[in-house]
């Protein structure tokens, strides 16, 4: 007798429900793939820009140091507190009045400059004029890692909305004799919009950070660089 065949009713191939299911997991990877990387890039962006504002602050202080004399042990420090003009009441505050803002280039050179071989020599300035360059060529040379506004509108290069503070504080310690004796020392405070603050601060609550030996209140989404100094 001959055998009739059955045709077997299991399920062949891939359902097009299957497929879908199989595409939504696919994305939900790539979406965390590429979550990750930007998380990874702003960090790197942050770290970066935290090293500018290190730059840029031993170079602001090395010039204040450098205007010192033995008849003027202090230097120009004053002249430069009063040209940048924010003695620190803004920093841990994103305002954007206190952002800094590139003055015109100064129409002296007060240092020797070499351009492609060619030696400037330095003019003879006042001492204004002296803190006005320098406070320039710090922070609005074309060549200082910043743009001509201190920040770039997207954070990408430069530091966002950049703040900087220059002050003076009180020092006091104790001799060998028990003698308390009062220095001066300054401080550099540079303050921006963090690359990656999206990732990192959820909450806008301001939080207690130390600042250059000082307790102050600053908004999440910034980072600060400190340097004191006498």
């Amino acid at each position: 007798m001959k055998k009739i065949k059955h045709k077997s009713l299991a399920q062949k191939g891939t359902s097009l429900v299957e497929v879908l299911v199989a595409m939504v997991i696919f994305s939900f990877g790539v979406l965390g793939i590429a979550s990750m990387q930007s998380a990874s890039l702003a960090q790197v962006d942050d770290t970066r820009q935290t090293a500018l504002a290190a730059w840029k602050a031993q170079d602001l202080s090395a010039r204040i140091q450098a205007t010192r004399t033995l008849d003027n042990p202090a230097g120009f420090a004053a002249t430069y507190i009063t040209q940048i003009n924010n003695a620190g009441l803004d920093i841990g505050t994103d305002t954007p009045a206190a952002v800094f803002q590139c003055p015109a280039e100064p129409n002296v050179n007060c240092s020797s400059r070499n351009d492609g071989g060619t030696i400037t020599a330095a003019q003879t300035c006042s001492e204004a004029q002296l803190v006005a360059y320098d406070i320039w060529e710090v922070f609005c040379n074309e060549n200082s890692g910043l743009t001509t506004s201190g920040a770039d509108a997207d954070g990408s290069a430069g530091l966002q909305d950049m703040e900087v503070a220059l002050l003076a504080v009180n020092s006091t310690r104790a001799d060998p004799g028990d003698i308390a004796i009062t220095s001066t020392e300054y401080v550099i405070a540079i303050e921006w919009v963090s690359s990656f603050a999206d990732a990192k601060n959820t909450v806008v609550n301001a939080m207690t950070v130390n600042i250059c030996g000082v307790d102050r209140l600053v908004d999440p989404k910034l980072d600060v660089y400190c340097l004191r100094f006498k």
